[in-house]
């Protein structure tokens, strides 16, 4: 019976193994766009409507470095500041129409990937898997909160 140190070096290097074919997979919709733009836009996607502040956190970034960001996403015309009605010195940032619909397309490619790499997965497998890795994202979770505490 294989131990779990064993377990636990095999998962690793499954995430290892999937995260060197995610790198190489052909261009998206969104593979243009440079990393730190990218991360902000999916977070912004996330969040509706986010500060710079916050977004800063998400990123774990500098604000100057998340202000970089968004301008030039700004510029991209992918997302859209606003004054917070509720602080003047607060910028909210949204998603505009076009960054929306590059987040749809973004979005479809994902999971038209995950279909296509699911396919030889029984559903029992894939919901056992689906379930696995919904504990694994908590636990991950829960150990980068008390980092940030």
């Amino acid at each position: 019976m294989t131990n779990r140190k064993d377990l636990s070096r095999k998962l690793l290097e499954s995430f290892q193994g999937i995260y060197k074919v995610m790198l190489q997979r052909p261009p998206s919709a969104i593979s243009t766009i440079p990393f730190g733009q990218k991360a902000a836009l999916i977070s912004v996607a996330i969040h509706k409507t986010i500060s710079v502040k916050q977004l800063a956190a998400a990123l774990h970034v500098t604000s100057g470095a998340a202000t970089q960001h968004i301008e030039a996403l700004v510029q991209a015309g992918l997302v859209i500041r606003n004054p917070d009605p509720n602080d003047r010195r607060t910028v909210r940032i949204k998603l505009s129409g076009k960054g929306m619909e590059l987040i749809k397309k973004l979005e479809r490619e994902r999971l038209t990937l995950m279909e296509t790499i699911s396919s030889d997965i029984s559903d029992e497998e894939l919901e056992i898997f689906v379930r696995t890795a919904g504990k694994i994202n908590d636990k991950l979770t829960k150990i980068g909160e008390k980092k940030h505490v």
